[in-house]
């Protein structure tokens, strides 16, 4: 089963993560990781940046100096736009490619709950163009670790080989979080002011947005316990489908 976790910034994706992870031995995407490790020295994601920008977005070790490059972002909308259409589309196709490898072949250990969550702040993939579908905080990318694999320009002029927009995932679950328990949790662990608080959700999806997508919803806005008992129930409902559907083989 492939579940895709959306959420705004500061809604504890995270902590959703941790205890699908270690409860349940959940293969996960983080799609912040894989934005960030397309951009990578010799990967395409660096390669279109450095085309775009030149070299006077790199350090002196040659990688991406993903400070300068944030700067510029938040300083100038259109090269955000022009940031998201290069990075975009390399992001989702190497969701896609790995949603394709669990389907067939599973976890390793056959007696998990053969379980894939693939984790967005922005699950633009459902658009036909927009922002980059995966960053959660853009202003932040030296935290983004990601995979390309593709070490030739042909990825520029390969077709995005998803079939329809959002079919890859059989349940989408929806991390609800009151905006003021994001601000604060933001402004704590981020060391952000309000101001920006308020600046990097006002680019995310409002909470009606997220929940139309949604298949199920988790409330995040109690202590863990309560959050372990959702998820334990939401996971019972998949796999008695998956159960009804002959697992374990």
């Amino acid at each position: 089963m492939v579940i895709e976790l959306i959420g705004g910034v500061g809604a504890g994706k995270s902590r959703v993560l941790r205890i699908l992870r270690e409860e349940y031995g959940a293969a996960v995407i983080e799609t912040d990781q894989t934005a960030g490790e397309l951009e990578r020295k010799g990967r395409a994601g660096y390669r279109r940046l450095t085309e775009a920008f030149g070299e006077g977005i790199l350090g002196a070790d040659g990688e991406l100096d993903r400070k300068k490059l944030a700067e510029m972002i938040f300083s100038d909308q259109t090269v955000l736009e022009r940031v998201n259409g290069m990075i975009h589309p390399l992001v989702w196709e190497e969701v896609y490619r790995k949603v394709e490898e669990f389907r067939k072949n599973g976890p390793q250990d056959t007696n998990l709950l053969p379980l894939l969550v693939v984790e967005t702040a922005l699950p633009e993939e459902r658009k036909e163009a927009g922002s980059r579908g995966s960053q959660e905080d853009r202003e932040q990318p030296e935290d983004q670790e990601q995979a390309d694999g593709r070490e030739s320009r042909k990825d520029q002029e390969q077709s995005d080989v998803r079939k329809k927009p959002g079919d890859i995932y059989d349940e989408v679950w929806y991390v609800y979080t009151l905006e003021e328990t994001r601000i604060g949790r933001l402004m704590e662990s981020r060391g952000y002011s309000r101001e920006k608080c308020l600046a990097v959700m006002e680019r995310q999806p409002t909470e009606e947005e997220y929940g139309a997508l949604a298949d199920r919803i988790l409330d995040n806005n109690g202590d863990e316990e309560t959050l372990r008992r959702q998820i334990a129930e939401l996971l019972g409902f998949c796999e008695r489908q998956l159960q009804e559907c002959g697992w374990p083989h």
